[in-house]
């Protein structure tokens, strides 16, 4: 009973631990995904931050700009890059950047599977971790230690005994990732 109280204190709080920066230049946008941009235009006192979204035909319409910017298949970094060459070719005196925090929210799914009492695919519409997705398939069933993270075809073990208690080390998922819980 104490391994179990233990246990559900701990990932309580990795579950709610600030978040480690996501290396963003990994994902490629897609239809339906969303970047927030904060926009410093010349002669406005305070930058502009706004939320825009990949339209269904892959592209995305931004303030000052006559024409619609590519933005599916490329990273978000891409994207910024992107963004301010056109406004630099279209003679607009306005810079795109990233805010400090958590940018780009992916409208994916990811599957969590075996030890966990409601296993499945889960929507990706925010930042979503190790620990929060499993707390999203009903947590762990058993002594569970082990975690295999499938992405790109690539098999990534992950100990969750090794998270450390601020949770910098808890990973991010990314679109299509897989998170079977082997039973312990």
């Amino acid at each position: 009973m104490k391994f179990l109280f233990f246990q559900a204190f701990f990932f309580l709080l990795l579950s709610f631990a600030a978040p480690a920066q996501i290396n963003q230049t990994e994902w490629l946008m897609k239809p339906g995904d969303s970047v927030l941009l904060r926009f410093k235009i010349a002669g406005e006192a305070a930058p502009v931050t706004t939320t825009y979204r990949v339209s269904d035909n892959g592209t995305m319409k931004l303030p000052m700009l006559d024409n619609e910017i590519e933005a599916a298949g490329i990273t978000v970094t891409a994207l910024v890059r992107r963004v301010n060459d056109s406004y630099r070719t279209s003679g607009i005196d306005a810079v795109a950047e990233l805010p400090k925090r958590e940018a780009y929210v992916n409208s994916g799914t990811i599957t969590v599977s075996g030890a966990v009492p409601k296993p499945g695919k889960y929507p990706l519409r925010q930042v979503l971790r190790v620990y929060q997705a499993i707390n999203r398939a009903g947590g762990f069933s058993g002594k569970t230690k082990d975690v295999k993270i499938l992405r790109n075809k690539k098999e990534l073990p992950f100990d969750l005994r090794k998270i450390l208690p601020d949770g910098s080390n808890n990973p991010g998922l990314m679109d299509g990732d897989q998170i079977i819980v082997r039973a312990g």
